[in-house]
């Protein structure tokens, strides 16, 4: 057995290894919030993992045994879970501890060849903060592990051509064995390493030879049974086959995405076009001192010795021959070329250092002081460029951490509804293999018993290979994501064809069990909202298009659909400048055909909508129908309208007349109660007459106005006996409007009216009376506005006030005391948002400016406020302001304290009485000092069931859920109150308790739950 050559721990082996952890550390830091990417493949070397552990072999998680996938990654990931961890889990440590190990390797091989311990360094951070290699270890892909095995094969080599010695050749054959199961272009390592050994000088042909040939077979034997394995299984060798003509158009690509290598990774206007030229400049420099660097060994006498005197050759060589099968291997349209030429970033960093290195020693050895103080000012620049690629680095690793994730699992997989419904159904026994347009989505998403095949392209081919397999109880479910590759149907054809049951439907997808005999759901169940070429049904929070008889020109083109929402400020409505939210879509992606039923299945955003618009255009530019149809008032809707109905109508009216008509900010409200059905029809008049003439379009300008009229229907709502239309004014000054109703073929029911729309003194007065009530007191915060709290209310001031401090929009976010008293989709993130324009809530009197922005009714505890202007400058950072704790708050929390109380003996009576309450545990004190919250409270919940918590924590046999009061706490007068929800599986019993560091345990007790 060779052994491995370890160097002495001198003071640049410690600098290396340092290096190397921190290269560890950074590829953590890198993962830490979403953990490790994955790609679509590498849900194949997951799942073969999975299945390896499984005693099934190499099998992916769509069936079968892929052979485009060699199995030393899955071996890796399965090895490394020790049967104990997911693999999954087991990816980022991993390439973590390779990413470590190469970096390591580079330092310990520049250790020992070069000449300047500034060079080992140098690489080893290059290696750290050079994006090509790093961000390959950010993904469950065969990448880190075939750099790493490259990068000690290649080590292993460069030995056995310095010394001749037969256990370097072992241990570089060895690994280049092992590079090739991990990815099979492994093969340019051993055509590489073996062109080197028959160029060594000081052997015989004949040793050269044999050698050579001994290499490469140990080298290749384990892939060749693989890929003879491959064939026994699919009659494939490796999958995919190359397209030799496309190689030519990716030369460019190839080398632009070098070019990213010699630069830290940061937007360059322009960098596009200068990719290339400095891709080439930088190659050709680093071969000219390689070159210059073997001339020199060269003519030094080490002729003999070649290739031994030349380290880099054989990284070279390899980078060569990779590049070539790449190329060759690429097909048309390829997008990750970073990920296809980062395993040749170390090659050609060894070959740059070793000629920097070679090129440092000529500088110091020449006779002149010029050469020794370029040798320095080369370091020093190189020194300060690495400095600053780490300064990239780190803020690049920090950007990947909090803000995003990439691939398939990250912030969007976890927000996903459908994802959150399929990790619910996890370990249910009648869950199994299923359908999906998402594979990989579905199959992350349950429990690893599934599988999840891609699903045929014709529905009727669907329904039979559904009936066929799926006869088995645990073997039933269709996860149909909407924005999945469409095929030919979508899910509507779950929906109303036989024997599926649909089990939930969420804004980006549906869920359905496939249910023998199931009747299919009825398209019509809905109310009707629209009798056209389609009718329209409102069925719950969907929308359903229904036609029937419907011919192939019926099903096709796309459908238009926006939708106004009832609060045009609603944060969860991302409205454009005509006020509405556009949702177009293909008809296939949510339509279907079966026999001559026509179906689509929309859902609606989960906030309230005035009326939507639809359509369908097809091909030709032919519109077979569109309309434009209210919708049902909803209760969230009702109490908006009702609320503003009154808030304006608390105001002074503009005009009386038919409607009463108030100017509230940048639009007027037409208000009338009782409002009937007639009062709504007809077209209502508007005309605007501006102060500055030179605001109109130039054809309006001789007649001094602009006419907007309108319907009722694009404008207005009725809800109960009322009826409000707000219509927004230009954003000029308007020195009067004329307005007014007019219907067809009948007597004009409201003569055109001119209204003025000067502020009054009185108005102007009352605005000046609240500015200095409100100024009076104490502001919650001082900033560019100082922000007050008038009753439930903030009303924010500024003196002097110009017309662009009130321009872009004002940003407000209400963290609640009680996260249930905000909607179920902002609890995650703790706050809601209430962002507005200054014309909706604001007014501009002399040189002052007034807000009045209402709070929402439940008790608050802070808020965030600010101003943000269209393109990117913000005018005022968000100042966070602590909101004092009113009487509703107190009075909230009170009847909360009694409530839980009253319930009779606690759990637990001791510092604090501890009771259930439904699934939380309730902590009470009374009285209670601020004393009385310091600490950590100690949670240990200790459940009925062992296989409820992590395998990590069953040895122990509980779950630890320590806390801070700040978390979970409430102080008000002289009581404490702390909710703590429990975990939602059986508990047997917990621990609690009390901990202050630096003092000790303040309480503990075991308390019993049951069931």
């Amino acid at each position: 057995m060779p052994k491995l050559h370890i160097p002495r721990p001198d003071a640049l082996t410690l600098a290396v290894v340092a290096v190397a952890l921190l290269g560890a550390a950074l590829v953590l830091y890198r993962q830490s919030l979403y953990g490790v990417s994955v790609s679509a493949d590498s849900g194949y070397y997951i799942s073969m993992a999975r299945s390896a552990l499984a005693g099934h072999g190499f099998m992916s998680y769509q069936g079968g045994y892929p052979p485009e996938w060699p199995p030393l990654t899955s071996a890796l990931y399965a090895v490394f879970s020790f049967g104990v961890f997911d693999p999954m889990a087991v990816a980022g440590p991993l390439n973590a501890a390779m990413f470590a190990l190469a970096v390591f390797t580079v330092g310990i091989w520049l250790r020992r060849r070069a000449e300047s311990p500034f060079v080992a360094v140098w690489a080893c951070l290059s290696v750290v903060f050079g994006f090509a290699a790093i961000r390959m270890f950010d993904w469950a892909w065969s990448e880190p592990s075939f750099i790493l095995l490259t990068t000690l094969a290649l080590y292993w080599a460069d030995r056995h051509l310095e010394d001749g010695e037969r256990s370097s050749l072992i241990w570089a054959a060895a690994l280049s064995a092992l590079a090739c199961l991990s990815k099979y272009t492994g093969a340019a390592l051993v055509v590489a390493v073996a062109g080197m050994i028959l160029l060594r000088r000081g052997a015989s042909w004949r040793e050269r030879f044999l050698y050579a040939g001994a290499y490469s077979a140990v080298s290749l034997a384990p892939v060749c049974a693989w890929m003879a394995r491959n064939w026994l299984n699919t009659g494939l060798l490796t999958g995919g086959r190359p397209v030799v003509e496309t190689a030519r158009e990716h030369v460019a690509p190839m080398l632009e995405e070098m070019a990213r290598w010699w630069l830290p990774y940061v937007p360059v206007p322009g960098a596009e076009g200068v990719a290339l030229p400095v891709t080439v400049l930088a190659l050709s420099v680093v071969a000219a001192l390689a070159l210059f660097a073997l001339y020199r060994r060269l003519r030094a006498g080490e002729r003999s010795s070649f290739p031994a005197s030349a380290p880099p050759l054989a990284a070279l060589a390899f980078a060569a021959v990779y590049a070539a099968l790449t190329l060759w291997g690429l097909r048309t349209g390829v997008v990750n070329m970073d990920r296809y030429v980062a395993p040749m970033f170390i090659p050609l960093l060894l070959a740059a250092a070793f000629a920097l290195d070679r090129a440092l020693a000529w500088m110091r050895g020449v006779r002149w002081r010029a050469g020794g103080i370029a040798a320095v000012a080369l370091m020093a620049a190189l020194a300060a460029w690495t400095a600053f690629g780490g300064f990239v680095a780190v803020a690049d690793a920090r950007a990947r951490a909090a803000e995003h994730g990439d691939g398939r699992v990250d912030g969007e997989f976890y927000a996903s509804e459908t994802i959150q419904y399929l990790l619910g159904l996890r370990g249910e026994a009648d869950i199994g293999a299923g359908f999906s347009n998402e594979p990989l989505q579905a199959y992350l998403a349950s429990d690893g018993r599934g599988v999840y095949p891609n699903p045929p392209s014709d529905w009727r081919e669907m329904r039979a290979a559904l009936e066929r397999r799926y006869d088995a109880a645990d073997e039933t479910i269709i996860a149909w994501f909407h924005y999945g590759v469409p095929k030919r149907y979508a899910a509507s054809a779950f929906y109303y064809s036989p024997g599926f049951e649909p089990l939930g439907a969420f804004r980006d997808g549906d869920v359905f069990r496939l249910k023998r005999n199931h009747p299919p759901a009825d398209p019509r169940a809905g109310a009707l909202i629209l009798e056209s070429h389609y009718d329209v049904y409102l069925d719950g929070g969907s929308l359903v298009w229904v036609r029937q008889p419907c011919a192939d020109e019926d099903a096709g083109g796309f459908v238009e659909l926006w939708a106004e929402p009832a609060n045009p400020d609603d944060p969860r409505a991302e409205v454009n400048e005509s006020g509405t939210v556009s949702m177009n879509f293909d008809f296939w992606m949510f339509g279907s055909k079966t026999g001559d039923l026509c179906a689509v299945r929309y859902p609606l955003p989960d906030y309230p909508i005035k009326r939507i618009g639809t359509g369908q255009n097809v091909p030709g530019d032919k519109w077979l129908y569109r309309a434009a149809i209210p919708l049902p008032v909803s209760g969230e809707a009702r109490a908006y309208y009702i609320r503003k109905y009154e808030t304006v109508s608390a105001g002074e009216p503009l005009a009386r007349a038919e409607y009463d008509v108030y100017l509230d900010g940048g639009a007027l409200v037409y208000l009338k109660q009782p409002c009937a059905e007639g009062d709504t029809r007809g077209r209502f008049l508007m005309s605007v007459f501006p102060v500055d003439l030179a605001d109109l379009p130039a054809d309006r300008r001789a007649a001094g106005h602009e006419s907007r009229n309108f319907d009722f229907d694009h404008y207005g709502v009725r809800f109960g006996d009322r009826c409000m239309i707000r219509h927004p004014l230009p954003d000029y000054d308007a020195a009067a409007v004329e307005i007014g109703r007019w219907v067809p073929g009948e007597p004009t029911p409201w003569d055109a009216t001119r209204v003025r729309m000067p502020m009054s003194d009185d108005t102007l007065a009352n605005y000046i009376e609240q500015y200095e009530t409100v100024s009076s007191g104490e502001p919650l915060a001082r900033a560019e506005y100082d922000v007050y709290l008038d009753g439930g209310d903030l009303v924010y001031l500024k003196q002097p006030c110009a017309e662009s401090d009130t321009r872009g929009r004002f940003l407000l976010s209400v963290f609640p005391l009680d996260i249930a008293d905000i909607p179920q989709d902002r609890r995650a993130a703790g706050h809601e948002g209430h962002n507005f324009d200054f014309e909706h809530s604001g007014v501009r009197f002399g040189d002052m400016c007034m807000i009045r922005r209402p709070l929402p009714d439940y008790a608050i505890a802070a808020v965030e406020i600010g101003r943000w202007i269209p393109g990117g400058a913000t005018a005022w950072d968000e100042t966070r302001v602590l909101m004092p704790m009113n009487d509703a708050a107190r009075a909230y929390y009170a009847r909360q304290y009694e409530t839980v109380s009253a319930r009779g003996e606690p759990l637990f009576a001791g510092e604090y009485g501890v009771y259930l309450d439904g699934g939380d545990l309730v902590y009470l004190k009374q009285p209670c000092a601020e004393d009385d919250t310091r600490g950590r409270f100690l949670l240990s919940v200790f459940p009925a069931d062992l296989g409820d918590i992590p395998a990590n924590r069953r040895e122990a046999g509980h779950e630890g859920h320590n806390f801070n009061f700040a978390e979970y706490g409430i102080r008000f007068g002289d009581m404490c109150m702390i909710r703590r929800p429990l975990p939602d599986y059986a508990v047997a019993s917990v621990e609690i308790g009390r901990w202050i560091p630096g003092e000790g345990g303040v309480w503990t007790a075991e308390v019993g739950i049951g069931e």
